[in-house]
């Protein structure tokens, strides 16, 4: 349930004695009970993109959280020894391709006492460039583990506030499977039906005052974004966003 007051100006024709007073912020226009539904403009159902066991749930229902805030983490043990993993072996093709190059440069240099044949210096050349190619290679490896290591760290991908959870720490997670749902908060809508009697108040270039009965001591500023004509057994209304 929400109150909604559209903003109208007030007109009188007959001039009065007036009071000077302190200003004081308040409301002006026609104050209308209604029944509404708020929903945001985002709401996103929060997947984990590999499966594992939840170690952390860091955040709860109702949480605040930002873009990129961590929401929960699994367990990545395994993850972990694989990025260490990938790591030493680029750390040992690097090493490997340090050998080759040190190998050519030598034989490159015999070559010219006619020591080292020709073909020996081809194979050093294919060596090296195999060597080369591993590298590129292990440094693609040593990049796909700390991605995939990035992934068992569950974050926000707006700002919002946490909804509902769907698991707990302990519990196991599938791939793809929702861990929390977030909702965007910095702008929402409220679907709203009124009287078509009230159709020559509403004015979309003008601002409207909603106040909510969970926060009555809250005013939020909006704008009437349109408005459909809305038939039902009891009456002709409108529904307004």
């Amino acid at each position: 349930m929400c109150l909604v007051a559209l903003t109208l100006p007030v007109h009188s024709d007959d001039a009065k004695p007036v009071v000077v007073a302190p200003v004081v912020l308040g409301e002006s226009g026609e104050l209308l009970r209604v029944t509404g539904t708020v929903f945001s403009r985002r709401y996103s159902k929060i997947s984990s993109e590999v499966e594992g066991l939840v170690q952390t749930l860091i955040v709860d229902r109702g949480s605040y959280v930002k873009r990129g805030d961590v929401l929960c983490e699994i367990d990545a043990t395994f993850a972990e020894l694989d990025s260490i993993d990938a790591g030493y072996r680029l750390q040992r093709s690097k090493a490997a391709l340090t050998e080759a190059k040190r190998q050519l440069d030598e034989s490159t240099r015999l070559s010219q006492e006619k020591i080292v044949a020709e073909s020996d210096l081809l194979s050093l050349r294919s060596q090296l460039r195999i060597a080369e190619l591993e590298v590129e290679r292990m440094e693609i490896l040593e990049t796909r583990a700390k991605e995939t290591l990035d992934r068992y760290a569950v974050t926000a991908p707006f700002d919002g506030m946490v909804v509902s959870k769907q698991t707990e720490e302990g519990e196991w997670i599938d791939r793809g499977g929702t861990a929390l749902t977030i909702v965007e908060l910095d702008v929402v809508f409220v679907e709203f039906l009124v009287p078509q009697s009230f159709y020559n108040l509403i004015d979309r270039q003008r601002n409207v005052a909603v106040r909510f009965e969970a926060l009555p001591n809250q005013r939020f500023l909006g704008k009437i974004h349109g408005c459909l004509l809305y038939t039902s057994d009891a009456a002709d209304d409108l529904l307004c966003v």
